[in-house]
């Protein structure tokens, strides 16, 4: 969802226009919305986005003590933070797996010549580098 240098300038931002104006929410406020709209998980970060839009409004203080509004704009911002470290991890795909060169084909021979040379598949790859061809070669000749 968000690149680690993209989250850092939102906190930037966020620390800077709440320490110069106090109106650090804003920047909550539209970063929440953004992951409300990105993700199929819309609730929560929603969630955090109305708890920013509350904290903003001056004589809202049913939910909460008038005393404590800066600390739950912390909160519910670092919240929004860490959902949106949540959801960059749930939509990773992590089943697509890639290979070098000739790695597949390597693994697959030796799987069935001598799987007890399997473990040492990738230091023979980082070994012939740039000549992964002649090493599935020379495993093919000497098996």
């Amino acid at each position: 969802i968000l690149s680690i240098s993209a989250m850092l300038f939102v906190v930037l931002t966020y620390g800077y226009i709440e320490a110069i104006s106090g109106r650090g929410y804003v920047v909550a406020i539209l970063f929440g919305l953004y992951l409300a709209w990105s993700s199929k998980y819309f609730f929560m970060p929603l969630l955090f986005t109305v708890l920013q839009i509350l904290s903003a409004v001056d004589g809202v203080t049913l939910l909460y003590n008038f005393d404590h509004r800066t600390e739950i704009r912390l909160c519910s911002f670092a919240a929004l933070l860490l959902i949106s470290l949540f959801l960059e991890q749930r939509e990773r795909d992590d089943t697509v797996v890639s290979f070098r060169p000739y790695e597949e084909d390597i693994r697959q021979f030796l799987m069935e010549r001598d799987p007890n040379l399997l473990p040492r598949v990738d230091s023979l790859l980082i070994k012939y580098k740039g000549k992964e061809k002649q090493l599935f070669q020379k495993l093919q000749a000497k098996y």
